[in-house]
């Protein structure tokens, strides 16, 4: 084999190194994100349940609110 087709092997070699780490960080990522959106939504509906929770009391909308508040509590 010359050199150019030395070279050509390299690179494809080369190439083929560099998709599988791609593909395997793209992977990662995705894996990552979605578990930081599954967090993320958890912790501010938690938020908002206990805030909503607070307002029970207050007197024209506290029973729609005490409605959400135990229809979120029952799921």
């Amino acid at each position: 084999m010359n050199n150019n087709t030395n070279d050509i092997l390299r690179d494809i070699n080369k190439n083929i190194i560099t998709s599988k780490l791609t593909a395997l960080e793209a992977f990662r990522n995705g894996i990552l994100s979605g578990l930081g959106a599954v967090l993320g939504a958890t912790i501010v509906l938690a938020i908002l349940l206990g805030v909503l929770s607070q307002l029970v009391s207050v007197p024209v909308i506290g029973n729609y609110i005490k409605q959400i508040v135990d229809v979120v509590q029952e799921k």
